[in-house]
């Protein structure tokens, strides 16, 4: 049976409740963001305040309600960055369940939940609400103000006063896939047998094919390396168990970037959960 997808209806009130109860950064602040999964998520709060634009077992037929991977799809096909973190969590961030995966956590960047108590964000919540209610009806549901900051109030103090001390700038994903061959300098190397082997050029790790020995001619190479094979030009897909299957969790990651992040101060004015100057590399931090 094919599953269902959500609502035009849904979607486009999933996506105007997370734009309302979180607000933007600048890019230079990428150490804030909003976890995808768990009590903390947007989908959570999606759920506790407005239920029918949630999927859930009552709704049979008809306009159905958003599942969790729709929501967030929906989300990072409208200007919301998905970003993945790998490293290890402080305990008392472990203990949470914002993340369902121990192998890898991905996160909404640049993104942080809006404070009703600043006057500034008060005021662009209610601008928010006042679309959000109108979209809302179509689904049958009402919104209201008060219920719409006390879940931004609840989420951002909780979330705020978890990360008060976590520095952790989590590396971004990179969907552009890397493709090794002849043009980027693979060259042969010495293999035995029939069967596959890694062949290490510089820092990067490709996979050649060996082809039997009656069929390849030497030219002289014997000499230096008796088992010399040919190389395929053409590489094939690599598989490497337990690592593959963690990549496999939301998309193929065949290339990744660590960047560094320098020195950085967060604006307390910005983020309102306190001063903290950390030297940070995408995948640890330290502290200065």
């Amino acid at each position: 049976m094919v599953r269902p997808s959500a609502s035009p209806a849904s979607k486009a009130v999933a996506l105007a409740f997370a734009q309302a109860v979180s607000r933007a950064v600048p890019a230079s602040l990428s150490h804030l963001f909003i976890p995808r999964k768990g009590r903390l998520s947007l989908y959570d709060a999606l759920c506790d305040c407005i239920p029918a634009a949630a999927r859930s077992a009552e709704q049979t037929f008809g306009g159905y309600g958003v599942r969790e991977v729709e929501f967030n799809k929906v989300l990072e096909h409208n200007g919301f960055t998905k970003i993945r973190d790998r490293c290890i969590l402080p305990d008392e961030v472990e203990a949470t369940d914002f993340s369902r995966s121990s192998s890898a956590r991905y996160f909404f960047s640049n993104r942080r939940w809006r404070n009703p108590d600043d006057p500034h964000e008060l005021q662009e919540l209610r601008q928010a609400w006042l679309k959000l209610r109108q979209l809302a009806w179509r689904l049958g549901a009402d919104v209201s103000l008060e219920a719409l900051e006390q879940c931004c109030r609840e989420r951002y103090g909780a979330w705020a006063e978890m990360t008060v001390n976590w520095s952790k700038a989590p590396r971004r994903v990179y969907r552009n896939k890397h493709k090794a061959g002849k043009k980027d300098g693979l060259e042969g190397k010495k293999v035995s047998g029939k069967e596959g082997a890694w062949v290490e050029e510089g820092s990067e790790t490709r996979s050649v094919e060996a082809h039997d020995e009656d069929e390849i001619a030497f030219d002289g190479l014997s000499s230096v390396w008796p088992g010399v094979m040919s190389v395929k030009e053409e590489p094939f897909d690599l598989s490497i168990p337990g690592e593959a299957r963690e990549e496999e969790e939301e998309s193929l990651l065949e290339k990744e970037e660590l960047p560094r992040v320098g020195w950085w101060e967060t604006p307390e004015e910005v983020t309102g959960l306190g001063r903290t100057v950390c030297s940070v590399w995408s995948d640890g931090w330290g502290w200065a």
